[in-house]
Parts: structure tokens; C-alpha cells; sequence
């Protein structure tokens, strides 16, 4: 019963730092998903999200930290390219196979364990669209260490982005969507649901043949093993 109660508090406080960095209208958005999944503990994160008031997300500074900060083991030329409700991401090359990576740098101490669970999930996943994970680690900053996940650099925009900048038909757009639907197939297969599927996870990249574009599912950090 112990076990199974901190099991509980953990998932509770887990989802809390989800909606902490994020704004206003998306964490309601998550909210109400969560709801549809498991109201009990969407009850229970509406319950503690208002006290805490997301003070929790105050151990490192906002902006991302300058890349000449930051000291990524096997990584070089560090380029901040965006952020997220778990950290920040760079653009990094990979010294040893000289191979462009992004890297995912968690804000939080406690988003460690939360980074690990995401590799662990993309670790089962062998398919074209979906992002691999190449490398866990721990960065270091201010002479502290900060986990980080090096992955497949995308270089390409959002799904519904890409679909409009290149005028595509609606016979296109499905086509590119049936890909997108097989890697989150491929997925479940696994015993993985993303739950956070959006245009921003899926950038479209174009990968060996330019005229074949590729869809690319990305961010499992808040997906649920089955």
C-alpha cells in the first residue's frame, strides 16, 4: 500500500512540473487530456498545482544558459535553437562521428529521471519516423551536472507548417499523415502512447530523396508505457 501511494505522489508531482513550464492556455489544454486518461489524478494535480504556484522550476536561469557555459562531454559548437517545457534545446555536433545532434538540456535537478524514462521509451522504437535517441549524459554547468538526451537532428519545420509553406495538396497531406500514423502505431506496438501529439513534435525533414519529405515524431517525455 506504501509502495503503491508513492507511486501515486510521484506521478502526481511528476505531472505538476509538466504544467510549470508551460503557458496558461497549453496547460489547460494538458489538463483536460490528462482528465480524459485518469480523472483521479487529474483531480489531484488541479488540487496542487495552484498552491505550489510552479516555484519549483527556479534551479536554473531563464534565457537558456550561453552555450559557452555549458560543457557537454563528446558534443561541440553548442547552438540554442529553442525551448521546452522540460528544458532547452541545442543544436551540437558530435565529435566522435562528426554528425549534427540536438541535444535536450532538462531545467530541473528532478527532470533527470524524467529524461532517462524518454530514452528508455525511444530505445524500443525502430522506425523512419520516429526520432532516435542517440546518447544519455549529464552535462555540466556552473560546476553542476545537468542530464541531457542527444538525439537526431531534424533540420525542417512543423508538420502543418511544411504543408502549407509547400502548397500541398490534400492527397499530399494525407500522405505525409499515414507516415505519422504508422510511427505512433509502431508505438503502441511497443507499448508506448505519446499523448502530447502535436504539429510542433512532428517536423518534416527531407532524407535522402528531396523529393520523398519524412515526417519525424519527437518528444516522448510525458508519453505513458502500457
Amino acid at each position: 500500500m506504501a509502495d503503491a501511494l508513492s507511486r501515486l505522489e510521484r506521478r502526481v508531482f511528476e505531472e505538476v512540473l509538466k504544467l510549470c513550464g508551460l503557458g496558461e492556455d497549453e496547460a489547460t489544454l494538458q489538463l483536460a487530456q490528462l482528465e480524459k486518461l485518469d480523472p483521479d489524478l487529474a483531480s489531484q494535480v488541479r488540487r496542487l498545482r495552484r498552491p505550489v504556484d510552479c516555484k519549483l522550476q527556479i534551479e536554473l536561469p531563464d534565457p537558456a544558459p550561453d552555450p559557452e557555459s555549458l560543457t557537454v562531454p563528446g558534443f561541440a559548437s553548442l547552438d540554442w535553437i529553442g525551448s521546452g517545457g522540460m528544458g532547452w534545446v541545442y543544436r551540437a555536433r558530435q565529435t566522435d562521428l562528426d554528425r549534427p545532434v540536438a541535444l535536450k538540456i532538462t531545467r530541473w535537478h528532478v527532470d533527470g529521471l524524467k529524461l532517462h524514462e524518454e530514452a528508455t521509451r525511444q530505445a524500443k522504437f525502430s522506425h523512419p519516423n520516429i526520432v532516435p535517441i542517440y546518447l544519455a549524459g549529464n552535462a555540466k554547468l556552473s560546476g553542476e551536472e545537468w542530464p541531457f538526451l542527444a538525439m537526431e537532428f531534424i533540420d525542417g519545420p512543423p508538420l502543418t507548417q511544411y504543408a502549407d509553406l509547400h502548397r500541398l495538396t490534400p492527397r499530399e497531406r494525407l500522405a505525409l499523415f499515414t507516415k505519422v500514423c504508422d510511427a505512433v502505431h509502431h508505438a503502441h506496438t511497443k507499448g508506448v502512447v505519446h499523448r502530447d501529439l502535436k504539429p510542433a513534435n512532428i517536423l518534416v525533414a527531407h532524407v535522402g530523396d528531396p523529393a520523398r519529405p519524412q515526417p519525424k515524431v519527437l518528444d516522448f517525455g510525458i508519453a505513458r508505457a502500457t
